[in-house]
């Protein structure tokens, strides 16, 4: 699933339980004193992995309504593991949320940005979101319980998540001692992020990378790190990149941010994890770009699939060649590099000649 794909965006009348597709409209409501209002639904994913993805949705009033739902077809999906602005289940292959708290009633022409985090499967490849509003408000207007987020600005490629950052150190060294990804080192600008852990996912957004705006400006960070106590929405940015985006004595600023698919980075490395040998192996994949997807080792002539740790290595599951080994790695879009050579050299970073795509 690319990153950044559009879905389908469409208008429903609130008449319309299921609507047909992009731009169908479904059938007009029946004229009456009860006449309910109308919505539309634009959905971009935050990330997509194998054990799971994220959805940001853009939810717009076409008349004022006092609830709405949106459904889709996720066939591998299993579960949500996090929302925000709606409540959401899972059941016979379908993800169906309802708008909840601020996110619930709008007023005619408002948009609110709400999301989801789903788990497991990466997310479908083009669905149909189905956009039901529940009915139009009282004649006198009744403020909602909770005041809408401002908007934010929105890049023209994907929807942003849209939330607050705080910031931390992982040290002044180059050596990254604590930071969940076991990267061997900060990046030299020392623009890094820790994320919620549904973003994480597992260590599969290592190393990935990340666009984040704040009120100052706009820096691109690489994840390196978890961070346990951070919701979906709540990004832990390295000192330095927080200091680019906005005032530093406020401790707490409004962002927003979406995923880099693609960034300019060096040619592929590998690193052997200490203590490895032929017997159990552990290797760190350096300089991906985007989150991996699947490792694998050649041995006896057969691929041989690692398994990925939450602390940024994939390891082996039976004993391998010891010798010089051909690694193959396949990124979340399916694009896969085949690295030969690579030695039983534990704590090494081994530099290669091989890139998932070219250089901007």
């Amino acid at each position: 699933m690319a990153v950044g794909a559009t879905f389908g965006a469409f208008a429903a009348p609130a008449s319309a339980a299921t609507a047909a597709g992009p731009g169908s409209g479904g059938s007009e409501s029946q004229p009456g004193p009860a006449k309910p209002g109308a919505i539309s639904a634009k959905w971009q994913p935050g990330g997509s992995w194998a054990s799971g993805y994220v959805a940001n949705l853009d939810v717009t009033a076409t008349d004022a309504v006092t609830g709405w739902t949106v459904s889709w077809a996720s066939p591998e999906t299993t579960g949500v593991v996090n929302s925000w602005g709606m409540r959401c289940s899972v059941a016979s292959n379908t993800v169906t949320c309802t708008g909840t708290d601020w996110a619930s009633e709008l007023a005619a022409g408002q948009t609110v940005s709400v999301g989801v985090q789903l788990a497991g499967g990466p997310a479908p490849s083009s669905p149909q979101i189905s956009a039901t509003a529940a009915g139009t408000p009282p004649s006198q207007p009744t403020p909602p319980s909770q005041p809408t987020p401002p908007s934010q600005p929105t890049p023209p490629s994907q929807s942003a998540t849209h939330g607050r950052a705080t910031h931390y150190s992982l040290g002044t060294g180059n050596t990254i001692a604590n930071g969940n990804c076991s990267m061997p080192a900060v990046p030299a600008d020392r623009m890094y992020v820790a994320v919620s852990s549904p973003e994480y996912s597992g260590a599969a957004a290592c190393g990935s990378y990340l666009l984040v705006t704040g009120p100052k400006g706009t820096v691109r960070v690489q994840i390196v790190d978890q961070c346990h106590e951070c919701e979906i929405g709540h990004l832990d940015l390295s000192e330095e990149a927080f200091r680019a985006v906005g005032d530093f004595d406020a401790g707490v600023i409004p962002i927003s941010y979406t995923t880099v698919r693609d960034p300019d980075v060096p040619d592929v490395a590998v690193r052997v994890k200490e203590g490895s040998s032929r017997w159990w192996a552990g290797l760190q994949i350096l300089n991906a770009g985007n989150p991996i997807d699947h490792v694998e080792v050649q041995a006896d002539g057969q691929w041989l699939g690692l398994s990925r740790t939450d602390y940024g290595y994939w390891v082996t599951p039976s004993p391998i060649p010891d010798g010089p080994m051909t690694v193959r790695v396949t990124d979340q879009y399916g694009r896969s590099v085949v690295l030969p050579g690579i030695r039983m050299a534990p704590g090494e970073i081994q530099s290669t000649a091989r890139r998932f795509y070219p250089v901007h």
